[in-house]
């Protein structure tokens, strides 16, 4: 599975050598899910890593202000957290995180993610 930072404060993804995080503009959230914790998190990304997220789909006003927050932690003085996300948590542990994909992947089954037409 490809490099992903779900917790970041834009796109989660990585530049194709995986060495730098990706710094395209934020097009998708969704969900990404840690099997080493069993936890779903919500994360967002760009056009290009959208296809990395489970049930990805187009930003809400409340995602941009969630994305919001999370640069606001990530350039304060007082973040202190190795990633900005954290302070939101998981959306869900355990047996409810493979629930909470479960249906997430049925949503997306229904609604795929189509290219925007910017």
């Amino acid at each position: 599975m490809p490099a992903f930072r779900a917790m970041s404060a834009g796109c989660g993804g990585f530049t194709p050598d995986h060495d730098l995080p990706c710094d395209r503009e934020v097009t998708a959230t969704g969900l990404w899910f840690s099997s080493y914790r069993s936890t779903a998190w919500q994360a967002f990304a760009c056009e290009h890593h959208a296809h990395l997220l489970i049930a990805p789909r187009r930003l809400f006003p409340r995602d941009h202000d969630t994305l919001l927050r999370r640069h606001q932690r990530a350039h304060g003085q007082h973040t202190g957290d190795r990633y900005a996300g954290e302070h939101d948590g998981p959306l869900a542990r355990g047996a409810q995180a493979g629930r909470l994909v479960a249906r997430a992947e049925a949503w997306a089954a229904r609604h795929p993610l189509k290219p925007s037409n910017d």
